[in-house]
């Protein structure tokens, strides 16, 4: 006799569950009072401090129905400020920049104190791009006196959200698969960067962007 596979689907609040029960001859949607909680699947996929002692890591996580967002672009710091801000009359020549290095970023719809970064979630950009990117560059400049300067870096980032599927070599809470009802949302650094330098009056955060004094 030929068995069928086919796969249920649980729909709770914080997930969605599959599993392949042999020997149905039927597709159903249910419900179910008892799932992993959003936290404990984020974590499951690397993050032991905020993971349930009695749920397993997962044996691989995936971003799954992946949108492309918007590129953009965000703000680096290269190096430290630089000052002529000792109370002298003469502008002096100051070498402003050095390397700052950038990693994938992530944030989630739901509230959960899962240290994101530090999870290991395939599929998407992750899966060609590399996770972490060093952004170099120095110049000199002259600064009069009173004022400061940073460079600064305007990296273009790729974006994308999905949910994230976790995958179980052992049942948890009856199935193998958990999916996440919130969407996940990374930003992908990349080697792409505009340089310009952000000149402020001392006295005032160098590091302010929205400084312009």
């Amino acid at each position: 006799m030929i068995s069928h596979v086919f796969f249920v689907l649980s729909i709770v609040g914080a997930a969605v569950a599959l599993y392949t029960p042999v020997g149905h001859h039927h597709t159903s949607l249910q419900g179910r009072d008892d799932s992993i909680s959003t936290t404990n699947l984020l974590a499951s996929c690397g993050d032991r401090g905020a993971l349930d002692p009695s749920i397993p890591f997962a044996d691989s996580c995936t971003l799954i129905n992946i949108q492309n967002n918007p590129d953009s672009r965000l703000i680096a710091v290269l190096g430290d400020p630089q000052f002529n801000c000792g109370g002298g009359s003469d502008g002096i020549t100051v070498q402003l920049g050095g390397p700052s290095t950038l990693s994938l970023s992530s944030s989630f719809t739901e509230s959960t104190n899962v240290n994101l970064g530090g999870l290991g979630i395939g599929g998407g950009l992750a899966d060609s791009l590399p996770l972490f990117v060093t952004i170099q560059q120095t110049m000199s400049y002259t600064l009069e006196p009173g004022r400061q300067a940073v460079l600064l870096a305007a990296v273009l980032h790729h974006s994308e959200t999905g949910n994230v599927q976790a995958n179980y070599g052992t049942r948890v809470f009856g199935h193998f698969v958990w999916i996440t009802g919130g969407t996940l949302t990374r930003l992908i650094p990349t080697t792409d960067a505009m340089f310009f330098i952000h000149e402020t009056a001392c006295g005032t955060d160098a590091t302010d962007f929205g400084n312009n004094s």
